[in-house]
């Protein structure tokens, strides 16, 4: 399997000779692609090629698409394709290999249409890593543009990590949301939080692929829309729609406050139980708050001890005027 790396701050190799970029370019120019010698970076060792227009279907508009190729060191290349549309968020699409000609073969048997969908009238694009077999595709992170919002899902690359969710407002747009507007959508999704110009969140996904991926790409979806329909009516209306998911969601955000009261309720009740000394379950009360610590501490998200805001209907006319904390 082929591991995609982050590209680092510099580059320590030598920069990239003439006679170097030749090689390299040998495999795309044969395809029709040249190099644009006024965007190239030779001292960081990235060649960029002349950008071209890809014609628009009925379902997906024109896109421009851009490549560059990246010496890694130590034999490994990074070839990166980038489609702008000419509005809404643009798409990339990663394939790191020992051999430049055949990263370009992975990269064209992509149709660029593949990243570029719209759900409820909102753009949607999905960024991929290609792997070492052939139609194995990696889902990095996904971008919707919606009317006042930006909806970013970004993938780790740590197995069994949840995905990072932003949501961050576009100038001139003053939006409030709630913090349950995408955990009424179930389990995985977690409450909001403000962060910066926006909010954050997380999404648990599963440990393997492509199950992993094929999640990513629906939730991406279902997100998408469910905000595009949210945003479109007033706050009182995601209240009386959402109802019952709201609550189960304030019933979540309860339990690690419920088990921090049970804990305390048990430990008090010990002496009234006349246990045994030596007993087994007076050992185990007595040690459950430690035991919990580290159990906390093991956990990839730490529960948050708190105490929720009661899910309440919003009387403001728009998401501007604000939905209440919950």
């Amino acid at each position: 399997m082929v591991e995609i790396r982050a590209g680092a701050g510099g580059n320590s190799l030598n920069p990239l000779t003439h006679h170097e970029i030749l090689e390299l370019i040998g495999p795309f120019t044969r395809r029709g692609r040249h190099v644009d010698l006024a965007v190239t970076d030779r001292l960081q060792r990235r060649i960029a090629f002349q950008s071209r227009d890809i014609p628009g279907t009925s379902g997906c508009p024109g896109l421009r698409e851009t490549l560059s190729l990246e010496d890694l060191g130590s034999g490994s290349y990074r070839l990166t394709r980038l489609l702008s549309p000419p509005a809404g968020p643009a798409a990339s699409l990663e394939v790191v290999g020992p051999r430049p000609g055949d990263l370009l073969e992975r990269i064209e048997e992509v149709p660029a249409q593949r990243q570029f969908r719209a759900a409820h009238g909102v753009a949607i694009a999905v960024s991929f890593r290609l792997m070492a077999q052939a139609g194995s595709m990696i889902f990095a992170h996904g971008v919707a543009q919606l009317a006042g919002l930006n909806f970013r899902l970004e993938a780790s690359r740590v197995r069994a990590a949840p995905a990072a969710v932003a949501l961050t407002g576009t100038p001139g747009h003053g939006l409030r949301l709630p913090q349950d507007a995408l955990a009424v959508l179930g389990g995985p999704w977690s409450r909001l939080r403000e962060s910066g110009d926006g909010w954050a969140g997380e999404l648990r996904l599963p440990a393997r692929e492509p199950r992993r991926s094929g999640q990513c790409e629906a939730a991406l979806e279902t997100a998408a829309s469910h905000l595009a329909r949210m945003l479109k009516e007033p706050p009182g209306r995601f209240h009386e729609r959402w109802t019952a998911a709201r609550w189960r969601v304030f019933g979540r955000r309860l339990v690690p406050l419920a088990a921090c009261i049970g804990l305390i309720l048990c430990a008090a009740a010990v002496p009234r139980l006349h246990l045994a000394a030596g007993s087994g379950l007076r050992m185990l009360i007595l040690n459950s708050p430690p035991l919990l610590m580290i159990l906390f501490f093991c956990l990839r998200e730490i529960p948050i001890v708190e105490i929720p805001p009661l899910p309440r209907r919003s009387d403001a006319q728009s998401w501007r005027e604000g939905a209440g904390p919950c």
